[in-house]
């Protein structure tokens, strides 16, 4: 068997961010000056797009709703951060207390990720109705997917309760 390195993913430095996210050069002015050392930013269109889609999902079939943020990832002198631009629905198994997104699902969005030149950073799924019984936690097939598909220093996971 022969193990083979796959291309490495670095943070790109701050410089490189377009005109539109010029606000995050200086994150200082964000944070009041206490900056996490890692921090993800989520625009309002994607999570927006996130809660139309998970609503739309429990409203049909009352079960959960998956999908994952798709960005950049950025390093300044204060640390590591990613902006999350872009909301892609998940498909795959899903009841009303399980989701699991499917590898076709996940090989069709990494090959737009590659050609945008973007990353999957953030996988998010729905527990709608859980605040109910208890807050919205991590079950074992949610651990699961996070260590086998969203292992990376930049990936982060959410769950929420629509």
């Amino acid at each position: 068997m022969t193990i083979i390195k796959k291309k490495e993913i670095f943070a790109r430095d701050v410089s490189e961010l377009s005109n539109e996210y010029s606000v995050f050069i200086d994150r200082k002015a964000l944070h009041k000056n206490a900056i996490p050392p890692y921090f993800v930013y989520i625009e309002d269109l994607a999570w927006n797009a996130f809660i139309q889609h998970s609503s739309n999902v429990y409203k049909k079939v009352r079960h959960e709703a998956q999908g994952v943020f798709v960005g950049r990832y950025y390093k300044d002198q204060f640390g590591e951060f990613v902006i999350a631009f872009k909301y892609e629905e998940g498909s795959g198994l899903s009841e009303s207390a399980y989701s699991e997104m499917d590898e076709t699902c996940l090989a069709e969005i990494s090959r737009r990720c590659k050609n945008e030149e973007t990353l999957m950073l953030v996988h998010i799924h729905s527990h709608p109705g859980f605040h109910s019984t208890s807050d919205a936690w991590y079950s074992s097939t949610d651990c699961r997917n996070l260590k086998t598909h969203f292992y990376k220093q930049y990936h982060i996971g959410i769950v929420v309760d629509i």
